[in-house]
């Protein structure tokens, strides 16, 4: 329902499933970042946990989780449960930029747990108390390519 009602597209989830899997296959999942909307009212924790194991049917590279950012009271339980199973099913799990900015200490909870790979934009605390690596570019580049997007301290 989220694609659907939350972003006004006429797309299916089995739509979405296919196109998934015809770009993964013909292309290379190396180009496939699957994202996933976790907390909106428009779902549920079912209806999102399913939807990242049909995801996790069709390709493992890497799944990015994005926080529905008009939610001012996030369900932690709903994030972290997902966040947990597409630990289990994916090479790479990240945690996108659309998120409340005032979920820090979410955000330091799925860094913590181990839950995710990546954060976009995870705020100079945590850059400075994990030892954060700072890349410029977007959530789904490939691991192997981020080097390229490293900022040099020159």
């Amino acid at each position: 329902d989220y694609v659907r009602l939350g972003r006004g597209l006429a797309a299916s989830v089995e739509q979405y499933l296919e196109t998934l899997r015809y770009i993964a296959t013909e292309y290379g999942e190396e180009r496939v970042a699957a994202h996933v909307v976790v907390g909106s009212p428009l779902s549920s924790l079912d209806q999102e946990l399913g939807t990242v194991r049909r995801i996790g049917g069709v390709y493992g590279r890497i799944l990015v989780i994005l926080i529905d950012a008009n939610q001012h009271a996030v369900d932690r339980g709903r994030v972290l449960g997902v966040a947990r199973l597409a630990r289990e099913l994916f090479g790479e799990v990240a945690l996108g930029c659309m998120r409340p900015r005032t979920q820090g200490g979410l955000v330091e909870e799925l860094v913590n747990s181990g839950y995710v790979d990546r954060v976009v934009l995870p705020g100079r605390v945590l850059v400075k108390r994990y030892g954060m690596r700072v890349v410029q570019s977007c959530c789904s580049i490939p691991a192997d390519k981020l080097r390229l997007f490293l900022q040099s301290s020159a």
